[in-house]
């Protein structure tokens, strides 16, 4: 998947002087739950401003004039190159204006923050897009002194980005939803779905607390996407849980889920998540009955 993230004012500013002419509590927090776990990519420009890769995800720099190098840090000549070097992760393009120019034909969504503000004097603007091409999703609106809107532009034929954006929505609510950093849907089809997460710094606790609710909603989602159906009296039990003691930070956990009797009124799904190296982690299951309505 192919993404683009920023945050735009209500007259187009995202740029004033080289630096984002505002500082929100909190604007910034759904960057940090999307591109961790997967790649970044941003011009020279946007790379200086920030002055250090980001942790927890890989940084990829577009420049011809400059090379940057260390842990999670590559440089290339051009968006092509930084796509190559990505390979099956996800990508978040992050800035400035002549990536976001370049990248616009080609990306699935584009994760725009709407802020309520008016800003004089920008000299960088979010580039003109075609919205003919875009199904809009219009998330939450927070912030005190400034309020701010999460909004996404998903592509029409972009049916992975759709689905993960339907599940995103389900749990955006939930206790441990923002420990799902860097979660993505590796495949799905009529009642079956195989999702996986990257393990951070925000995955501790590793007898339970935190650790054990993210596997709890990673096994919820996993659900949700190989659903494809409303739940109602959903019940849900661990059937069996390893360890997670020898989990450390760079392990992927992987949920798949798979419809294992179906009825009209009932059925039973069960979740197996596992590590990178295939060892089971934990079998959920899900029962309760379903309506047979599709998501959209």
């Amino acid at each position: 998947m192919i993404g683009l993230i920023v945050a735009r004012s209500k007259n187009n500013v995202i740029g004033k002087e080289g630096r984002i002419p505002w500082r929100i509590k909190g604007e910034q927090k759904q960057f940090k739950e999307l591109t961790t776990g997967n790649v970044v990519v941003m011009g020279r420009k946007s790379y200086e401003e920030i002055g250090r890769p980001l942790p927890n995800r890989m940084n990829i720099v577009v420049s011809n004039t400059k090379e940057f190098t260390g842990e999670n840090l590559l440089t290339v000549k051009s968006l092509k190159e930084a796509l190559e070097a990505a390979g099956d992760r996800d990508v978040f393009i992050s800035g400035g204006y002549g990536l976001f120019k370049e990248a616009m034909p080609i990306v699935d969504a584009m994760y725009v923050t709407e802020v309520d503000l008016e800003i004089e004097g920008g000299d960088t603007f979010f580039p003109e897009f075609d919205k003919e091409e875009f199904d809009l999703m219009i998330g939450e609106t927070v912030g005190t002194d400034v309020k701010f809107t999460r909004t996404t532009y998903v592509r029409k034929t972009s049916t992975y980005v759709r689905r993960l954006e339907e599940a995103r929505a389900i749990f955006s609510k939930d206790l441990y939803a923002t420990k799902l950093s860097g979660i993505r849907i590796d495949r799905f089809g009529e009642n079956y779905a195989k999702c996986s997460m990257p393990l951070t710094a925000d995955h501790k606790n590793a007898y339970g607390g935190i650790m054990g609710g993210c596997i709890y909603t990673l096994a919820d989602f996993a659900f949700a996407v190989a659903s494809n159906f409303e739940k109602e009296n959903l019940s849900v039990s661990l059937v069996g849980q390893a360890t997670f003691l020898n989990m450390s930070k760079g392990s992927i956990l992987y949920a798949e889920a798979k419809l294992i009797k179906d009825g009209r009124t009932n059925c039973f799904y069960e979740v197996m998540i596992t590590d990178n190296w295939g060892k089971e982690i934990a079998v959920v299951s899900f029962t309760g009955a379903h309506v047979n309505k599709p998501w959209g």
